[in-house]
């Protein structure tokens, strides 16, 4: 079971889904990402309940129980302007891993996910 780091939220995954960029990693492509070749858990969309959080102040927003949504991005600043208003891949520390594909993703019973990407969801949302 994975621990949360301070600014990170325990998620016991409810749905994940498959989509285009999932089926490009069985097949070479522009990003050098195959599996098999630098193997990872799959899914970089997901929903679930929260079953933990960090310490942080960004993990603090969360209770045990919430239902929430998430981007699949870690490891960026959520700050810059590319990451408000591009992608957090274009993120200026240059540090972005995105979960699914570098890093392991939600085709798994629980992920941590950064806090400051994730968002409650509205009752009967999930």
């Amino acid at each position: 079971m994975p621990e949360p780091r301070d600014h990170e939220i325990l998620v016991k995954i409810a749905c994940a889904s498959l989509c285009h960029s999932d089926v490009m990693l069985f097949e070479p492509n522009d990003q050098g990402l195959v599996l098999g070749q630098n193997p990872v858990t799959i899914g970089h969309e997901a929903s679930g309940t929260v079953v933990s959080t960090g310490s942080g102040e960004a993990a603090s927003k969360f209770k045990k129980g919430d239902n929430v949504g998430f981007l699949c991005a870690v490891e960026c600043c959520f700050d810059c302007t590319p990451c408000r208003t591009v992608h957090n891949a274009w993120c200026v520390t240059g540090k972005t891993k995105m979960q699914g594909f570098t890093l392991d993703g939600y085709f798994a019973e629980y992920a941590v996910v950064d806090a400051r990407s994730a968002m409650t969801l509205p009752e009967g949302c999930m």
